[in-house]
């Protein structure tokens, strides 16, 4: 077994920040729909935030019946 950091970009402190390799097999869009968690509260999409992303771009790929989640292609590859 190995530790892996999908991370694309880690933060240090509120404007220090570096880019991260990330997983080397790539990443892909899921796009959930209505399917996300999140779309009850689509209404609200406008205020969801993550500390470390632009809110402009997080408000892209989170509307009303539309949530997409970038995923670690080693994830969606994994097996059991």
């Amino acid at each position: 077994m190995r530790l892996v950091d999908f991370r694309l970009w880690s933060r240090n402190g509120l404007t220090q920040g570096r880019q991260l390799a990330g997983d080397r097999d790539g990443y892909r869009v899921v796009e959930l729909g209505r399917r996300s968690l999140l779309d009850p509260l689509s209404e609200c999409a406008s205020l969801f935030r993550v500390t470390c992303y632009d809110p402009d771009t997080h408000a892209q790929h989170h509307t009303a019946e539309h949530h997409e989640y970038l995923i670690a292609q080693a994830v969606l590859d994994a097996t059991w």
